[in-house]
């Protein structure tokens, strides 16, 4: 078992890894607990150092390198971000090139096998299955890729440890992109860390930082036309802090925005405005969130899609489209 966790912490992506951590995983609120916590904040580190370029080949405790993985992929998915999912799906393709230049040929061939690679030993030259290199080679160099630029025995292309490395860091690249894309909710205590990676990651991130300035109701998405419509009986949690964010990204002061909550049933201002306050980084941890997505509206139970919502993914983009069709 322990040579299975010094192989899983190296190959966390490996299909045979999520055997053994839904045997020995904790539930996922268990994380946040104190003496837990610390995996968070370095699955945020592992995230940051990869894609920045600065990660480290070295740890001390298999399991929780294991665990990090799957903790960091979860903080990458949360920020319902493209640029981040393929510079992090990038960055463990290179982290992963690396250890498999110190593997033995065994060693890569069986992690070839377990990605579903069709790769042998013949002398000292790997052996390919011409139809796998073709599927695996997408997204590398067209000059260098072309099949004909390589020897075709029976059926296998020939290659060397070196070009069967680069085939399969490409397949990590595409796995562990699949895997954060395969991940239909966060868990919202993560967004805070989603938050942090954002902020300090070397890469474009598309947050969507220009101020919209639209106060024009009718061009809001429907799940916030009828979150300001249920105002006066009262907004769960979600909606108030998705109503929130997405005001104030619509150019609403922190004042108007409080003005609006007065027709909820319980108002308390000085609740209320604290409330808000904290929900924009004024407060408490001095986080300002971002507007949901529509992936997490929906895990909200909270959305109600019309025509225009369409191949949207964001409220806020939901505005731009609508003003263009007027």
């Amino acid at each position: 078992m322990q040579d299975d966790f010094r192989w899983y912490a190296k190959y966390p992506y490996d299909p045979r890894a999520g055997d053994i951590l839904r045997e020995i995983s904790l539930n996922i609120d268990d994380f946040m607990t104190d003496d837990l916590r610390f995996l968070i904040d370095e699955a945020a580190k592992r995230i940051i150092d990869l894609i920045n370029g600065k990660g480290s080949l070295l740890w001390e405790n298999d399991y929780q390198e294991m665990i990090k993985f799957y903790l960091a992929v979860l903080i990458v998915r949360g920020s319902d971000n493209e640029y981040l999912y393929r510079a992090y799906a990038d960055a463990e393709a290179k982290r992963a090139q690396s250890l498999l230049r110190n593997e033995d040929d065994e060693k890569i061939i069986e992690l070839s096998k377990s990605l579903g690679i069709d790769v042998r030993k013949r002398g000292a030259a790997f052996l390919m299955k011409y139809r796998d290199f073709i599927e695996f080679t997408k997204g590398l160099s067209p000059v260098h890729w072309k099949l004909f630029n390589f020897r075709l025995e029976s059926g296998y292309v020939k290659l060397n440890k070196r070009q069967v490395i680069r085939v399969l860091a490409n397949v990590v690249k595409k796995r562990v992109y699949n895997i954060i894309r395969s991940i239909e909710v966060t868990p919202d205590f993560l967004s805070e860390y989603t938050i942090r990676v954002i902020n300090q990651v070397n890469i474009r991130i598309d947050k969507e930082k220009e101020t919209l300035l639209d106060k024009d109701i009718s061009n809001y998405p429907p799940c916030i036309r009828k979150m300001i419509d249920d105002i006066p009986i009262g907004l769960s949690h979600p909606a108030r802090f998705t109503l929130v964010t997405f005001l104030h990204k619509m150019g609403y002061s922190i004042e108007e925005i409080v003005d609006l909550f007065r027709r909820v049933p319980d108002f308390n201002l000085e609740k209320t405005r604290y409330q808000v306050e904290h929900i924009l980084g004024l407060r408490g941890s001095r986080i300002e969130y971002e507007v949901p997505s529509c992936r997490k509206i929906k895990s909200y139970g909270m959305c109600i899609p019309d025509q225009i919502c369409r191949g949207i993914r964001h409220p806020t983009t939901y505005v731009r489209k609508k003003r263009r069709v007027g």
